[in-house]
C-alpha cells in the first residue's frame, strides 16, 4: 500500500513537471520572449476629452499601466536616449516632458497647438505645430526658451530624421491631409519633396498617417485607408508593402529592427477600437495587445 502511495505521488510530480515545461515553452512563449528585451512601449490613448492619458504597456501580460490621465487629446509621444518621454497634448496646446515611471512632469502651453516630434542624435527636440511652425528645444528640455528654425508649407503631423543615405540628418514631415511627406535640409531649412502618393503606387483617397526609421535606415509609412506599411530606401524609393494590418497608425522601432504600431477603427457611434501590434524585423506580426483609442507608439530602451 505505502509503495502504492509513493508511485502515485512521484507521478503527481512528473505530471507537475509536464505541464510546467508545456507553460514555459508552449503558447506564452512569444510573450517570455519580450519580457526578455530591454524594452519599455508607452502609448497616448486618446479617449473622449478629457479622458486622454500616457500609458505604459506591460509586456509581462500584455495590459496597459495609466502614466498620466485626464489630457485633453493626447496625440504624439516619444522618448529619448536618456529615457525621458514627451508628449503632445493637443487640447490645451501643450507638451509634456515626463521620466518613463511617470515622474519630473514638465507641462509647457505652446503659442500654436504641437503635432509632431522629432529628437536628433544631440538630444535636441524638435517640435512641429499646426501653424506650419517648426521650433527646437536646445537637449530636450522643455524648461528652456525654444528657438525657431522656420515655416514649411504644410502643417506637420509627424516627424522623423533619416540616418542613412546621401540625406542623412535632415528632417522628414508628414502631412495627413496631402498624403506627402517633405524632406528638410536643416542648414539652410530649404525643402523638398520625398514620398508622394504617386509614387508609393496608392491611391489618391488613401492616408499617410505614421511613420518611422528603421535601425539600417529606412523609412516606414503607414497607409491608413489601404491597411498597410510601405518600406522605402533613405532616398525615397519605394521598395515594398512591409505589412498587410487593418488601419495601421503610428510607427516605432527598436534598436533589433522590432516594429511597434497602433491602429484604430473608428465606430459610428464615435467610439475607437484598436490596439498596438508587434512585428519581428522579419515583418511577422507576433504579438497584438488590445488598448482602445491608441495613437501614439514610443519605444524607451536600457
Amino acid at each position: 500500500m505505502r509503495i502504492d502511495v509513493q508511485k502515485r505521488y512521484v507521478q503527481f510530480g512528473i505530471l507537475i513537471i509536464i505541464l510546467a515545461f508545456t507553460f514555459v515553452l508552449g503558447t506564452p512563449l512569444k510573450t517570455q520572449a519580450l519580457q526578455n528585451q530591454t524594452v519599455q512601449l508607452f502609448s497616448t490613448i486618446q479617449d473622449p476629452s478629457p479622458q486622454g492619458r500616457v500609458v505604459r504597456v506591460d509586456l509581462s501580460f500584455l495590459g496597459t499601466f495609466p502614466l498620466m490621465s485626464n489630457l485633453d487629446f493626447p496625440d504624439d509621444i516619444l522618448c529619448n536616449a536618456n529615457g525621458k518621454l514627451f508628449v503632445t497634448n493637443i487640447g490645451p496646446r501643450e507638451m509634456i516632458s515626463m521620466n518613463s515611471n511617470g515622474s519630473d512632469v514638465f507641462r509647457r502651453t505652446m503659442a500654436n497647438t504641437p503635432d509632431a516630434l522629432a529628437v536628433d542624435a544631440s538630444g535636441d527636440l524638435f517640435v512641429g505645430t499646426r501653424a506650419g511652425t517648426i521650433f527646437v528645444f536646445p537637449g530636450g528640455d522643455l524648461a528652456t526658451e525654444p528657438e525657431f528654425l522656420g515655416e514649411i508649407s504644410f502643417v506637420p503631423d509627424v516627424f522623423t530624421f533619416l540616418t542613412h543615405g546621401p540625406f542623412a540628418g535632415d528632417l522628414l514631415a508628414l502631412n495627413n491631409n496631402f498624403g506627402s511627406i517633405l524632406r528638410i535640409s536643416l542648414s539652410d531649412f530649404s525643402e523638398t519633396p520625398f514620398i508622394t502618393l504617386n509614387s508609393a503606387n496608392v491611391a489618391a483617397s488613401d492616408r499617410f498617417v505614421g511613420m518611422a526609421v528603421n535601425p539600417d535606415g529606412h523609412v516606414f509609412v503607414s497607409n491608413f485607408d489601404a491597411g498597410e506599411i510601405l518600406e522605402f530606401n533613405p532616398d525615397g524609393t519605394l521598395i515594398s508593402t512591409y505589412i498587410s494590418a487593418q488601419f495601421p497608425n503610428q510607427l516605432a522601432f527598436d534598436s533589433s529592427g522590432a516594429l511597434y504600431f497602433t491602429n484604430q477603427v473608428f465606430l459610428g457611434n464615435g467610439e475607437t477600437r484598436g490596439g498596438i501590434l508587434i512585428a519581428a524585423p522579419d515583418g511577422t506580426v507576433t504579438t497584438s495587445i488590445r488598448t482602445d483609442g491608441s495613437r501614439g507608439m514610443a519605444v524607451c530602451e536600457g
